[in-house]
């Protein structure tokens, strides 16, 4: 069940946070403004955050099916406390801003992720579809890849116009690509 509902996690929400990640600056200046783009970095470390999630979407819910609820609320507050915790010390002492923030929220990620694997293979003997994960993570690229190749309309055409081109132009390579792998 769980290579299962991962396998189908990861082939949506890889390109969908992918997509997001490589069309931040983009999205920031068509749907905010201009004066936004300097939101594109956290928005997209915190997109590249979300894969792990996706990657790992099925183990808090198997932990609570298996009435392990005391043990998945551990994981919560530690991925919680991490979170807070670099995020205190990347504002305050590092000044790194909101960019510290989405790295605290990236690091809550992979704490998360971590110690729920940890935790369901002491109690399940769970599997990944490594196989789904290299073959959406290099669709993944080839659908930046595309995205990036196209960016060198932006010049000539405005954003507004280009950002739906983007959007399918980058679904039809993840998809070619999947299907070619």
């Amino acid at each position: 069940a769980f290579a299962l509902s991962s396998r189908y996690a990861i082939l949506v929400g890889f390109p969908m946070f992918v997509g997001l990640a490589i069309l931040a600056n983009v999205i920031m200046v068509v749907f905010a403004q201009p004066e936004y783009a300097e939101a594109t970095m956290p928005l997209t470390i915190i997109c590249l955050s979300a894969l792990l999630p996706t990657w790992g979407i099925a183990i808090s819910p198997m932990l609570m099916t298996i009435e392990r609820t005391k043990i998945q609320s551990m994981v919560t507050l530690a991925s919680i406390f991490s979170n807070m915790v670099v995020s205190y010390v990347s504002i305050a002492y590092l000044n790194l801003g909101v960019v510290g923030a989405a790295w605290a929220r990236f690091l809550a990620s992979c704490v998360s992720l971590g110690l729920g694997i940890y935790a369901l293979k002491r109690f399940l003997d769970i599997t990944f579809d490594w196989e789904v994960l290299w073959k959406a993570s290099l669709a993944c690229l080839c659908m930046a890849t595309t995205v990036f190749l196209v960016s060198f309309f932006e010049k000539a055409v405005s954003p507004l116009y280009l950002f739906p081109i983007y959007v399918v132009v980058g679904a039809v390579a993840y998809f070619l690509s999947l299907v070619a792998l």
